[in-house]
């Protein structure tokens, strides 16, 4: 799993724009986190 993730930024993995809000942000990662554990990434 991860080398999947070192081959996308950050914005792709929250699935939000590159010019995406602080809050948008914010908001993406809660969701994404409550999916993804530590060991899935």
């Amino acid at each position: 799993a991860y080398s999947s993730c070192a081959e996308r930024n950050y914005y792709q993995m929250l699935g939000v724009a590159e010019n995406a809000s602080r809050d948008e942000i914010k908001k993406a990662f809660h969701l994404v986190s409550d999916c993804w554990g530590p060991l899935d990434l």
